[in-house]
């Protein structure tokens, strides 16, 4: 089972857009929750 993905910021870093492919809906999650992981602890590195 792969998981494919990529991220693009959006124009004047107004966001991110985020997408993943996958077969399985449950690895997809899994990835999705990870990469969330990341993103809060470089928003908020005081808070985690």
């Amino acid at each position: 089972d792969d998981i494919s993905g990529s991220s693009s910021i959006m124009p004047n870093k107004s966001g991110l857009s985020v997408r993943i492919l996958g077969n399985s809906s449950e690895e997809q999650k899994i990835t999705i929750y990870e990469i969330l992981k990341i993103i809060r602890k470089e928003i908020l590195p005081d808070y985690l």
